[in-house]
């Protein structure tokens, strides 16, 4: 990408590199443990930890994002605080997987992740990048219930369109829009 469209880097508390995928597998391990993702719990208390980051390395390696785009974040003094995978279906591009491991939890550092994530996609031309989590996973936003639907909240999507400055013709935000989805699949 020329770099007059190149969206600006923020020097964050995080540097972001490329890793083998045997190393993306020992962090899966770890961030599996003591995660608050209630799918990640479910496949540990059935399957095991390494059973469960297998299987979510597998899914993503499987998924039609680009494995190089995949990040290992570092802390500035060298030590691995995370992972970011910008992923995509094939109707969007989208967060795919992000996580932070045990010791640097409660630092803010997701919100580094997620940028990460944001700026590969834009890089490379994306227009619209979703996010998914459930609800009871308290570090990720959770907009206010919808108390009259009598619905259930099972899922949160984020997403974020990008337009191409006129100027400089870097990608810039549009702007989020938050829909949440109740158990009938309706939007609330």
């Amino acid at each position: 990408m020329d770099d007059r469209r190149r969206p600006p880097r923020v020097q964050g508390r995080l540097t972001f590199a490329p890793a083998s995928d045997e190393e993306f597998l020992r962090l899966f391990r770890r961030i599996a443990v003591g995660s608050l993702d209630e799918e990640t719990r479910r496949n540990i208390a059935v399957k095991g930890a390494e059973a469960t980051a297998r299987d979510e390395m597998d899914f993503y390696l499987g998924c039609p994002g680009r494995r190089e785009w995949w990040r290992v974040a570092h802390t500035p003094d060298g030590q691995v605080a995370g992972l970011a995978l910008p992923s995509a279906t094939p109707y969007a591009r989208n967060v795919g997987y992000l996580g932070v491991v045990p010791e640097f939890r409660g630092h803010g550092y997701v919100d580094d992740l997620l940028t990460e994530i944001t700026l590969i996609h834009a890089e490379s031309g994306a227009e619209l990048i979703t996010a998914t989590t459930d609800t009871g996973n308290a570090p990720w936003p959770r907009p206010s219930p919808a108390p009259a639907t009598g619905l259930r909240r099972s899922a949160c999507c984020i997403r974020r369109r990008w337009r191409r400055d006129a100027e400089t013709e870097a990608p810039s935000p549009e702007g989020d829009r938050t829909v949440m989805k109740g158990g009938s699949g309706r939007a609330l």
